[in-house]
C-alpha cells in the first residue's frame, strides 16, 4: 500500500520569493528542472508557478493595498472616535468575533 505525501500549502508571499529565487537561477544559468531541485519543488509545481506568476503577483499586490487601506482606516478611525466609543466598540468586536 502506497502513501501519498499531503500537498504544501503556499502563500502567496512564498510563492512570490520563490519566483524571485527562480529569476535569480536563471540569470545565473540554470535551467527550469535544476532551478526546481535547488529550490526543493517538484518540477510540476514549479510549472505551475511560472504558469501563474501574474495571477500571484497581481493577488500579493491586491493583499498589499488591501493592508494599507486597513491600516489608513484605522488611523482615520482613532482620529476621529472618541474613547468612550472606542471602547464600546472594541469590547463589542472582542465578545462577538474574538474566540
Amino acid at each position: 500500500m502506497s502513501t501519498k505525501t499531503k500537498a504544501k500549502v503556499r502563500t502567496l508571499q512564498e510563492k512570490l520569493e520563490f519566483l524571485k529565487q527562480y529569476d535569480e537561477l536563471i540569470e545565473s544559468g540554470a535551467n527550469t528542472s535544476e532551478a526546481a531541485s535547488i529550490l526543493g519543488l517538484h518540477n510540476s509545481t514549479l510549472n505551475r508557478m511560472l504558469k501563474n506568476r501574474n495571477e500571484i503577483q497581481e493577488q500579493c499586490a491586491q493583499e498589499h493595498d488591501d493592508r494599507l487601506n486597513f491600516q489608513n482606516e484605522m488611523k482615520n478611525w482613532l482620529q476621529t472616535s472618541d474613547v468612550s466609543q472606542m471602547t464600546y466598540e472594541y469590547k463589542y468586536f472582542t465578545l462577538h468575533f474574538i474566540r
